[in-house]
């Protein structure tokens, strides 16, 4: 089955992105052509937290959200003390 031919540059950009990691190339192009490396490694912030992605409730982050508002914090704060707390406690 061949691949439905693409006009538009931004849908053909969007569809590139979605395609498997192994198969792009491990370096990037920059426009200076200086190359940059690819690595799956997460960036550490100066705080010492990395950011990951997972998938919760919606009820969950309402939740989150409401006590953010109520405790005048930021939710990425609230989901690290639940998580260090049950951590702790296994």
């Amino acid at each position: 089955m061949s691949k439905p031919k693409i006009k538009d540059d931004v849908t053909k950009k969007f569809l590139s992105g979605l395609e498997p990691a192994a198969t792009q190339p491990n370096e990037i192009q920059q426009e200076d052509n200086t190359q940059i490396k690819r690595t799956n490694r997460p960036r550490i912030k100066s705080s010492g937290h990395a950011q990951r992605s997972y998938y919760i409730s919606d009820e969950a982050y309402k939740k989150i959200k409401q006590l953010a508002l109520d405790e005048d914090r930021d939710t990425s704060s609230i989901v690290r003390e639940a998580l260090d707390e049950y951590l702790s406690k296994r």
